[in-house]
This record gives C-alpha cells, sequence and structure tokens, in this order.
C-alpha cells in the first residue's frame, strides 16, 4: 500500500505541472520571446547584409567616377599626344614626298615633226624611274617641264598601267585647257577632240571634274599587252 500512494502521487504531481496553466502560459511565452529574438536578429542580420552592400555598391560606383575623372583629366594630353602623333605623322609623309619628287625627272624631250594644228606643235618626255611607289599620275601632273625657255606642266598624261588585269584597255587622261564654265564643263568635254598615241577622238569618253585640280577627259584605249 505505501509503495502505491507514493507512485501514484508522483505521477499526479507531473501531470499537475504539465498542464497546470499557469506554467504552460510561462512557457509559451518563453516560446514567443525566443522566436521574437530569433526574428529580430535575422531582421538585424538582413539589415547588415543591406547595409555592407549599399557600402559595397557605394564604393564601387565612387571607383567608377574616379576612373571617369581620371580619364577626363587625361584626356587633354592623350588628345595633345594624339595630334603630335598625327603632326609627325603629316611631317613625315611631307618629308617623304618631298623626297620623292625631288628625284623626279623627265626623259629626252622629243616633239612632233608637225604642227599639230596653227601656232601648236605637240611635245612629249617619258617620266624617269619613280622611287617609293610613288603615284605616277601624280608625278606627271605636278611636274613642269622647260620647253623653249617656258617652264610648263602637261596637258596630258599617259597611265603605262592598265585599268585592270586582264582588261585589255589602257588609261589616259588629259586636263581640258582654257574652259569656259559657261558652256559647262560637262558638255565641253564630250565635244572637245583630242589627238593622242597616234589616234584622234572628238571627245573624251568620261570626264573627272577635281574642282581645284580642273576638268580631266578619260580614254580607256584598247591595249594588246592589257590582256
Amino acid at each position: 500500500m505505501i509503495g502505491g500512494f507514493v507512485g501514484a502521487s508522483i505521477q499526479y504531481a507531473t501531470s499537475q505541472n504539465i498542464y497546470d496553466p499557469a506554467r504552460r502560459r510561462q512557457w509559451e511565452a518563453e516560446e514567443e520571446r525566443e522566436r521574437q529574438r530569433e526574428e529580430e536578429e535575422a531582421a538585424e542580420r538582413h539589415r547588415q547584409r543591406e547595409a555592407e552592400e549599399e557600402r559595397e555598391l557605394q564604393r564601387e560606383q565612387e571607383e567608377v567616377a574616379e576612373r571617369r575623372r581620371q580619364r577626363e583629366a587625361e584626356r587633354p594630353r592623350w588628345e595633345k599626344e594624339q595630334e603630335e602623333a598625327e603632326e609627325r605623322r603629316r611631317q613625315w609623309e611631307a618629308e617623304e614626298e618631298a623626297m620623292q619628287r625631288a628625284q623626279i625627272h623627265r626623259l629626252a624631250l622629243e616633239s612632233s615633226q608637225h604642227c599639230e594644228w596653227y601656232g601648236t606643235r605637240k611635245y612629249w618626255a617619258k617620266m624617269g624611274p619613280l622611287v617609293g611607289g610613288y603615284d605616277p599620275m601624280k608625278a606627271c601632273w605636278t611636274s613642269e617641264i622647260e620647253i623653249h625657255g617656258r617652264k610648263m606642266k602637261p596637258t596630258y598624261c599617259e597611265d603605262k598601267g592598265c585599268t585592270a588585269p586582264g582588261s585589255g584597255l589602257r588609261r589616259f587622261d588629259a586636263h581640258l585647257m582654257n574652259l569656259d564654265y559657261a558652256d559647262g564643263w560637262n558638255v565641253m568635254f564630250s565635244s572637245t577632240p583630242a589627238n593622242f598615241n597616234g589616234l584622234h577622238f572628238n571627245g573624251a569618253m568620261s570626264c573627272v571634274n577635281s574642282y581645284f585640280g580642273g576638268v580631266f577627259g578619260i580614254w580607256d584605249i584598247v591595249d594588246g599587252d592589257c590582256l
């Protein structure tokens, strides 16, 4: 009887602790405080992460802005260096062209036995060898030759090159002189006769108006050597 009484008393006391409303409310309050504490800690960690991300973003923006300021500060120096490099290139090209032009010369001057028309005789001279890949047509048009004590530029130049590999055509061009622009250069070039290379033409096949250099008639002549 004694043992049974003691065991029942312990079981009753334990059950009373579990189902005691006051103890249950205390337990639930502790659970709620623990939940709130965890939520607050999670919220704090979230705020810290956002603050750190904001600081990182601001730092990156400041670095980008600083690099932009540095580029803007260096731009005048960079542009000046580019201009100086371009000026050196132009000077080098001008010196190179001057050196090449200094070596331009014409070979023996020849002339036709009879006048081409009243008071006009045809003279011609081949260009000497050119150096440095200088444009032969440019050399022809810009170089002068002395005829009867007068220095003159040519009225037409013959390009010894073919219009294109295998074209069968060789290109000639001639400067249209004493042009009255009131007549219309695009009309005059097609009606102004020309004689060269043993051929007669009533007018140019095509024409180019360079405005600064003048009007040039162009002929593409059949030439078997260009096949």
